[in-house]
């Protein structure tokens, strides 16, 4: 099935019955291989994938499960994401186009009625001019110059209105859909960037770092054992444990570096104008703060010992993000292979 054609449909899922059959037949054998329940937030990433109706998500997706990262809490990050950007996507846009629409035909008739009024002016005073006597002037003014000018006026004062009226309303919806677009590139537990707006942050380093011929580091972070936490302390714990997390990367990050939330327990950093060394350095800085601050959990004993992975890579002039960020990954990959709660960095790949 072409999935371009499935991006340019009307309709999000606008497929006929056969395909719809077909593709749901997929999905459900696409879970089963991976021993992944049907429901609907796992049904509905997998139907993405599948299609890569958005090629972002399905790329996320297929990432989590090959590096075994997919799980419920991944899940829940990533379905919010791509409803997210479908509400801001479709927000007000039909109300938005029918305003402009109306603005645009109401412009259009005032021209074709204005350049009208123009031309009778015109005439009339032509036809004024040729008249023999003063009294005839003023007579032919009143009663038909000045009434076709002040016409002209009440129209361009309507116009001036209706305008201001449109604007105000733009104006009005442009802010919520300004708001709805922050909303969508945030990550809503954590309050940082979240893969969409991680892609724009990047995407922005990427084309000043060749405009300057400049480089920068890309920090890939993962929680060790985040799984294992979940499980034996909760939900709960775990959601503290990544607000934690990511209120401690802004801490040690500054000026023009970014962070961002980009699947369940996984994190990046960019770092402008950051050499390989000096990122390493943080990396570890990181790192080391991060296992030496046991977490203490209500009701509980024993403390939380918390440590993350980190995997560095160094922008090279105009490759892409995925060149970029598989090296990062490969990275995190080594120091999770290796024992967990280490950097690794490309130089070692």
């Amino acid at each position: 099935m072409n999935s371009s054609k499935l991006i340019q449909a009307p309709c999000r899922y606008s497929f006929s019955k056969e395909e719809a059959r077909e593709l749901a037949e997929q999905t459900l054998a696409k879970l089963e291989q991976h021993k992944i329940s049907a429901n609907p937030i796992h049904f509905t990433l997998f139907f993405e994938l599948l299609t890569s109706i958005n090629p972002n998500i399905a790329e996320q997706v297929e990432h989590a499960l090959k590096f075994n990262t997919y799980n419920d809490d991944s899940a829940r990050v990533m379905f919010n994401a791509l409803w997210n950007e479908i509400i801001s996507h479709s927000l007000h846009s039909e109300e938005f186009s029918e305003i402009v629409d109306n603005l645009i035909l109401y412009i259009d008739n005032w021209i074709k009625a204005a350049q009208n009024k123009s031309d009778k002016i015109s005439v009339e005073v032509e036809q004024v001019s040729q008249l023999s006597t003063a009294q005839e002037m003023v007579d032919r003014l009143k009663s038909n110059v000045l009434p076709a000018i002040e016409s002209y006026q009440s129209e361009t004062h309507a116009l001036q209105e209706h305008i201001q009226d449109s604007s105000a309303e733009i104006i009005r919806l442009k802010k919520e859909l300004d708001k709805a677009t922050a909303i969508a590139k945030t990550d809503e537990l954590t309050n940082i960037p979240n893969r969409r707006g991680f892609n724009e942050i990047i995407a922005h380093a990427m084309k000043e770092a060749n405009e300057k011929q400049s480089s920068f580091a890309l920090l890939v972070l993962d929680i060790d054992y985040f799984k294992k936490v979940n499980d034996t302390y909760g939900h709960l714990v775990g959601d503290s444990i990544l607000r934690y997390l990511a209120k401690s990367l802004h801490n040690e990050t500054k000026g023009k570096d970014s962070i961002a939330r980009i699947g369940g327990e996984e994190f990046v950093a960019i770092l402008p104008s950051t050499s390989y060394d000096s990122a390493l350095k943080l990396a570890n800085t990181i790192r080391e703060k991060i296992a030496s601050r046991p977490l203490h959990v209500k009701n509980n004993a024993n403390p939380i010992t918390l440590t993350i992975s980190i995997g560095v890579a160094m922008f090279q002039l105009n490759e892409t993000l995925d060149s970029l960020f598989t090296r990062a990954d490969k990275c995190l990959y080594m120091a999770k292979s290796n024992g967990r709660n280490r950097v690794y960095g490309e130089a070692e790949l």
